[in-house]
C-alpha cells in the first residue's frame, strides 16, 4: 500500500475522532441502587437529556428515571448536562436499566435479567447503538466470589453486546456499602475495564467519597451524585482517549 494511501486514512481517521463531539449520545446503564434513583436529589429536565421511556418514546429526562427503581434521584442526568456543557455533543439519551439489591448474577437470570432483556429488545427495535454502556454494580455483592461476579459481569456484558451494538463498555469500581472489605469485587471489575481490545475500560470509582457524599444509607448527597456524575465525565474522556490510542496503533501496525 501506497504512502499516500496510508496518509489519506489516518487523515480520515482523525477527522472522525475530531468531529466525534458534534453528535447525538446514548448511554446504557447497568447497575445496582447505586445507578437507580435512590440518591437524595432528583434533577428536573435539562435541556438536550433525553431519556427512552418504556414506551419505546424519548422524552426530556426527570428523576426517578424509567427502567430503574426508587423514587429518588440519579447520578445520570448531571453525568449528561456535563457531557453537553464539557464536551459539545448535542443531545444525550439514556438507558438506565437498575435495580436496587441487585447481584451481578441475577443479570442473567430473574426479574433483573427480564427488564435487562426488555430495555435491549426495545433499543434494537428502534435501531439504537450505545456511544457508551456503563457498568455500575458490586453495592450489593459482598458475598459474592470473585469468580461468580466475573463470570456473570462477563456473560452480561457480551450478550448485552449481541443484542445492541455498544461502542465502549466502561467497568465501574463500585464497592460494597456499607462493608467496605470486598475488595476482590474490585479486582474483578480494573481487570474487566482493562480489555482494551474488546473496547471494556475503566468507568468511574465510587472510592473515597466522604460523609458529607455518600450517606449513612450508601446513597449519595446532591453533592455525591455530582462528584460521581464528574468521576464518570472523567472516565469517559479518558476511555476515548484509550480507544482512539489504540485504533490508531492498530491502524499503523497494519499499513506497515
Amino acid at each position: 500500500m501506497s504512502l499516500a494511501i496510508k496518509a489519506v486514512l489516518l487523515t480520515l481517521l482523525a477527522f472522525h475522532i475530531g468531529a466525534a463531539s458534534a453528535r447525538d449520545v446514548h448511554i446504557l446503564v447497568v447497575g445496582d441502587q447505586s445507578s437507580a434513583n435512590c440518591h437524595a436529589h432528583r434533577y428536573g429536565p435539562v435541556p438536550g437529556v433525553f431519556v427512552l421511556g418504556v414506551d419505546g418514546q424519548e422524552r426530556q429526562a426527570a428523576d426517578p428515571l424509567p427502567w430503574a427503581d426508587c423514587e429518588g434521584g440519579s447520578i445520570w442526568i448531571p453525568l449528561a448536562a456535563r457531557l453537553i456543557k464539557q464536551t459539545g455533543v448535542n443531545k444525550v439519551v439514556l438507558l438506565p436499566v437498575a435495580i436496587s439489591g441487585v447481584k451481578a448474577k441475577d443479570w442473567k437470570e430473574g426479574p433483573a435479567a427480564t427488564r435487562l432483556s426488555a430495555a435491549l429488545a426495545l433499543a434494537k427495535a428502534k435501531k439504537i447503538g450505545f456511544d457508551y454502556a456503563l457498568w455500575q454494580q458490586g453495592r450489593s455483592d459482598a458475598d459474592t466470589a470473585a469468580s461468580e461476579y466475573s463470570e456473570f459481569m462477563r456473560k452480561t456484558i457480551r450478550a448485552t453486546s449481541l443484542i445492541v451494538k455498544v461502542d465502549k463498555w466502561l467497568v465501574a469500581e463500585s464497592g460494597t456499602c456499607p462493608d467496605k472489605t470486598a475488595k476482590i469485587i474490585n479486582i474483578s471489575q480494573k481487570r474487566m475495564g482493562q480489555q482494551f481490545l474488546l473496547n471494556r475500560l475503566p468507568g468511574a470509582s465510587d472510592a473515597g467519597l466522604s460523609s458529607m457524599e455518600q450517606l449513612s444509607d450508601c446513597s449519595f448527597s446532591m453533592q455525591g451524585q455530582e462528584r460521581m456524575a464528574q468521576r464518570w465525565i472523567d472516565a469517559m474522556r479518558s476511555a476515548d482517549a484509550l480507544s482512539r490510542m489504540y485504533k490508531r496503533e492498530t491502524l499503523i501496525e497494519f499499513f506497515k
